[in-house]
This record gives structure tokens, C-alpha cells and sequence, in this order.
């Protein structure tokens, strides 16, 4: 199973270092954990935003960082 955290480890971090360590420790279970446990809904907005905003064939390019939950 993938590591859980409390974000109250997000934002205790005194240093960039372990910030890091917070956020490699958190990876296998960011995307999960931010829908079921915290309620995120960011991407179903998104979805909903382009969906009236775009046509049929237009392209979206994601040059994004991160486990691509928004995009």
C-alpha cells in the first residue's frame, strides 16, 4: 500500500530537503489520498470548464509537473 501522509507533514517541513522527502515519501498515494480522503475536485472542474470551451477537435497540450491529476 501506498504511503499515506497527514498534511500537517506538507506543511512542517523547515527546509527544501524535507519538503522533498515529504513529497517522495507521499507520490504512490498523492492522487488517491487528494480525491478520497481531502474531497479534491479541481480536475472534474477542469473537465467541465473545457468541455464548454473547446470545440470537438481541438488538442490540449499538458507541459505540466506533478501526477497530472488536473490535467
Amino acid at each position: 500500500m501506498a504511503n499515506k501522509i497527514d498534511l500537517i507533514q506538507v506543511y512542517g517541513p523547515e527546509s527544501q530537503d524535507g519538503l522533498r522527502d515529504t513529497y517522495d515519501h507521499w507520490a504512490g498515494a498523492y492522487d488517491d489520498q487528494m480525491v478520497g480522503d481531502f474531497g479534491y475536485v479541481g480536475h472534474e472542474l477542469m473537465v467541465a470548464f473545457l468541455r464548454d470551451h473547446l470545440n470537438k477537435d481541438d488538442r490540449i497540450l499538458d507541459a505540466g509537473a506533478g501526477s497530472g491529476l488536473v490535467g
